[in-house]
């Protein structure tokens, strides 16, 4: 229930202060009118009492338990939707769900609207019809969405297929447009143009953060003097070397070793 209260208190209070003027720390609000800053202050009575545990849930913004605000970010207008192009330039379906966010500082806040933007790398939060808050990636470690873990690298968020301590193996994702079909006669789209999303595999491997593509003799490359050994093990347990799931069972088998 409490969790109920802290998000609709935030929209209330973005609602309340939607022409104000925000800094890049997305809970320090300045308020003009005195019914304004009432309602915010009522607001963060909750907040401070509420803000002792260890993982913060948080609709809209990052707090901290110890200073109320953590991380930067810019506001930022959203920007039309293209209706000419179908699908989504964003990583996922939907901006509603639970995600968990842990910064470099080892922070956890969980954040119920969120998205990651493909183009333009961007890990935003809708504040409404005309804006949205961009969150800062270099100080983000990973993401977890539905039991999926989101590793940022070079402020760039991959999903991590397979972890240990000696080699990691991510998926990348990049979106393209597809072109529709133009009829030749009338010029019109018979299809759509279409976003398309793809992906590429890394491993990381200590400082080494490498591309690797799912090819048999790829992927043995990595594993160096241990090559033929995955190899046989492969081969026991009928895995392919094109398939990502069979590849991050290699990868974990290898952090056995």
């Amino acid at each position: 229930m409490l969790n109920k209260v802290f998000y609709h208190c935030e929209i209330f209070i973005y609602y309340l202060t939607e022409n104000s003027y925000f800094l890049n720390v997305p809970f320090y609000i300045f308020a003009k009118k005195k019914m304004r800053i009432f309602s915010i202050l009522f607001c963060l009575v909750g907040i401070v009492s509420y803000a002792q545990t260890d993982v913060i849930e948080n609709s809209n913004f990052q707090t901290n338990s110890s200073n109320m605000t953590y991380g930067t970010g810019a506001w930022a207008k959203s920007k039309p939707l293209d209706t000419s192009i179908q699908g989504s330039e964003y990583l996922f379906p939907s901006w509603d769900g639970n995600f968990l966010v842990t910064s470099k500082q080892g922070n956890q806040y969980k954040l119920f609207n969120l998205n990651y933007n493909l183009n333009t790398k961007k890990l935003e939060t809708v504040m409404g019809k005309d804006s949205v808050f961009q969150y800062d990636v270099s100080q983000i470690d990973y993401i977890k969405s539905f039991n999926r873990k989101y590793k940022a690298i070079n402020n760039e968020f991959y999903q991590e297929l397979a972890q240990g301590d000696k080699i990691s193996f991510l998926k990348g994702f990049y979106v393209s447009v597809m072109d529709g079909v133009v009829n030749p006669l009338t010029q019109q789209y018979t299809t759509p143009n279409r976003y398309i999303q793809k992906n590429k595999y890394f491993y990381l491997k200590g400082e080494q953060f490498q591309e690797i593509k799912l090819k048999k003799s790829d992927v043995l490359k990595v594993f160096g003097d241990k090559a033929e050994v995955i190899k046989k093990y492969a081969k026991e347990k009928n895995l392919s070397f094109g398939d990502e799931n069979d590849v991050a069972s290699l990868f974990r088998y290898y952090n056995t070793l």
